[in-house]
């Protein structure tokens, strides 16, 4: 005898109907098809009772809401708990009987990610600004993000010096969110958890969109310089700041002597006019100090201006002049600095995932990941886990045997799964009629259809043709060795030519909504440039396509299609057992005389249960 308690109420309700359990490992990339669901079908008597419980339901001008929302109910049978916070859905109401069935299992899952997107998660953990600073500290610790070296097709720095490096601007790297926390963040925000995809923690996706122009840096500040007088030839001369020309008083403000800094700055840069002396052979110096401690300037190609490097709020930034060069007859000289003085800071580029990614659904992004490493779910609905399964695992399982509850062979089946001869597992390019990257499952029966698309991912394919760069590859014979590499093109920019006052000027037309997905490889003894800074052991992106993810990864489920044969049995089993079956596990059966993986198992009471399996060799 079946009951039901409503757990909001404690009520008993008295049921007519059986009870069934399905079991049911997914296809490749289909998590909806992985089922560990109990699901009965019955009715509910019309008692005074039970219409009470719903509200009247079924009665005239009843207003009931019971059919439309869950109710919460335990199941049990013959007085023993079968399951605990299943759905109780009314369909219907006759004279007699209400009409409903509990659903119970990863159907939850499935509604609960149904309509969510990742963008809906918490991704505080990948937003961040884009900075040099940020992305060089990617290579120096583990985070959940990454600036991978690739071409976007933006637009690079000026080269550097006189030995030609590429000169990376930061603002148009493109940074990559780590696969297996975002598959970690939806199922935590869901209440569920997962195991068998630990190869994603080295699988990244791009950041789908490219900052725009307006991205790049900001002048924070214009100060005019009139300055002239006699210095002494050893000796220095502070420089003064005049009128403010323009100045945006978030940044730094003028105190005349010195200019002070209103927040934090990563690279503040200033630019100096020219300075002219009345003596030949003397070339004039600009040092630069922060609270009375001289700087280090570095060259940013960005604003053709010197960088100081990172001052904090309240800093104070004073700039003074010396003198170089063959001592002259006469002890002083005059010099003169007319013009203005310009100060920089590179604009950080906000990085937000939620923002970036509120269009990827969160059941696609979970499918995309199956589909990338060929892998089967198995739900486990009473620990709201699923396992993810490779053939290769399967394979290598535990053996469990069946023959002491087999029961009959129903029929042998020589097709598995909806294939075709040759089945397509596609990118997206820039050029529909491309598919240099996609990869192919070739099938050999002759009987199938020629061809189908399999699966339509949702990332692009790198641009067939790489990008040249020039780094630093020192060796035992020079510091400076400029050596020429290849890195791929993850197109984010659109480049238009036009024509001001007869030159020609290259725009960047920043993209969006575009994933690449790739891994990571260190280079610990060679050295990048970015905006004007080298960079040793730094990080590069391998595209991760299609044509190699067939190759690795789907050889042996191409293996099992060839020569496929699925049966379907009966075995005796009880509900316990049925409840402890296993997907995960090999099966052998003696009557068979054969080793399976099982599939499908369908349990009712009173009834024996049907198994689906494939053989394997």
């Amino acid at each position: 005898m079946v009951n039901l308690i409503i757990q909001e109420t404690g009520q008993y309700i008295d049921v007519e109907g059986d009870i069934s359990l399905t079991l049911q490992a997914s296809d490749i990339g289909e998590i909806s098809k992985a089922k560990s669901s109990y699901s009965f079908a019955f009715k509910i008597p019309r008692t005074e009772g039970n219409t009470s419980t719903f509200e009247l339901l079924g009665c005239i001008g009843s207003v009931s809401t019971s059919p439309y929302r869950k109710i919460k109910v335990t199941v049990l049978n013959d007085g023993f708990t079968v399951l605990s916070d299943a759905n109780l859905q009314i369909t219907g109401a006759g004279k007699k009987y209400y009409k409903a069935h509990i659903t119970h299992g990863i159907i939850d899952f499935f509604q609960a990610i149904n309509n969510k997107y990742i963008g809906d998660l918490d991704l505080s953990s990948i937003n961040h600004e884009n900075t040099r600073a940020n992305i060089i500290e990617t290579w120096r610790q583990n985070k959940t993000y990454i600036y991978a070296m690739a071409s976007f097709n933006g637009e690079f720095n000026q080269n550097t010096a006189q030995y030609g490096y590429t000169d990376f601007k930061s603002t148009s790297m493109i940074p990559s969110a780590n696969c297996w926390i975002l598959m970690y963040l939806s199922f935590n925000a869901h209440g569920w958890t997962f195991e068998g995809l630990d190869s994603l923690r080295d699988l990244w996706m791009t950041y789908p969109k490219a900052s725009g122009e307006d991205d790049t840096g900001v002048k924070t500040g214009i100060f005019e310089i009139d300055d002239s007088g006699f210095v002494t030839i050893s000796g220095s001369n502070q420089l003064t700041f005049g009128s403010t020309v323009g100045v945006d008083t978030a940044y730094v403000i003028n105190n005349g002597s010195y200019l002070e800094a209103q927040q934090d700055i990563e690279d503040f840069a200033i630019k100096v006019p020219n300075i002219t002396v009345g003596v030949g052979g003397i070339v004039p110096v600009v040092h630069y100090y922060v609270n009375g401690v001289e700087q280090s300037p570095v060259f940013l190609t960005e604003f053709s201006a010197y960088s100081i490097g990172n001052v904090s709020t309240g800093d104070k930034v004073t700039l003074e002049l010396t003198f170089s060069g063959a001592a002259p007859p006469v002890p002083q000289a005059n010099f003169e600095v007319h013009g203005n003085v310009e100060t920089f800071a590179p604009k950080s580029v906000k990085i937000n995932w939620n923002e970036a990614l509120i269009e990827l659904k969160i059941k696609d992004f979970i499918k995309e990941m199956m589909m990338q490493k060929s892998v089967i779910a198995v739900a486990d609905a009473y620990e709201k886990h699923i396992k993810f399964l490779s053939v290769d695992d399967r394979l290598s399982a535990e053996i469990v045997d069946l023959s002491d509850i087999f029961a009959e062979k129903q029929s042998e089946n020589y097709k598995y799964g909806n294939y075709a001869q040759n089945n397509y597992l596609k990118h997206k390019y820039d050029d529909d009629e491309q598919n240099y990257a996609d990869g192919t499952i070739v099938v050999d029966d002759e009987n199938l259809t020629v061809e189908q698309d399999l699966y339509q991912g949702i990332g692009y394919a790198p641009l067939k043709s790489p990008q040249t760069i020039t780094i630093n590859a020192p060796d035992f014979n020079s510091i400076n060795n400029p050596t020429k590499i290849e890195v791929p093109i993850f197109k984010m920019y659109d480049i238009e030519a036009s024509e001001e006052s007869g030159n020609i000027k290259l725009n960047y037309k920043p993209l969006d909504k575009r994933f690449y997905f790739h891994e990571v490889e260190k280079f610990p003894y060679t050295s990048i440039w970015i905006n004007g800074q080298s960079v040793s052991n730094w990080a590069g992106a391998i595209p991760q396509i299609w044509e190699n993810t067939v190759r690795d990864e789907y050889w042996q489920i191409r293996r099992i299609i060839n020569t496929a044969k699925v049966f379907t049995v009966k075995i005796a089993m009880t509900r316990i057992e049925a409840n402890n079956f296993r997907l995960d596990k090999r099966y052998y059966i003696e009557q068979l005389a054969s080793m399976f993986l099982v599939n499908k198992l369908t349990y009712k009471s009173g009834d024996a249960s049907t198994i689906e399996l494939i053989k394997i060799d």
